[in-house]
Parts: structure tokens; sequence; C-alpha cells
């Protein structure tokens, strides 16, 4: 196990974009799911969308959890 190191909370930056676009399916799910707690976030849904372009799991991952959020 890797030894923890603290972090200033001020230096941590957003990732990459590492997804240029998201296909349309996905799009649909992430706007539902911020359609339920877009309201309680201080953003919009394009920087919602974002975040998911960012991020580096696969779009099966996503799908899978964005589903689950809509089912609850």
């Amino acid at each position: 196990m890797s030894k923890r190191k603290r972090v200033d909370p001020k230096k941590i930056k957003p990732g990459p974009i590492r997804n240029e676009s998201l296909p349309p399916e996905m799009l649909e799910r992430i706007k539902a799911v911020f359609d339920l707690i877009g309201p309680y976030l201080n953003m919009t849904l394009e920087q919602f969308e974002i975040g998911f372009m960012r991020d580096m799991y696969t779009r099966s991952f996503w799908m899978t959890r964005i589903f689950l959020t809509i089912r609850k």
C-alpha cells in the first residue's frame, strides 16, 4: 500500500478532456440525471457533461452508473 500524501486543495485542477464527444444516448441519460440533481448543483448541464468528458472510464461503466442512479 502506498503512503498517503497531503495535497493542498488549492493546487487541485480538473483533469484533461479525454473524450471529445459523448454518444447521444449517454447525453440523454446525463441530462435525465442532471434534471434530478441539477437544482442542487452549482453548475450548468454543459459543465456537468464536461465532467463525463474528462473521465477515463469506459462508456459502459458510466451508462450503468447513470441507469442505476435513475432507477433509485
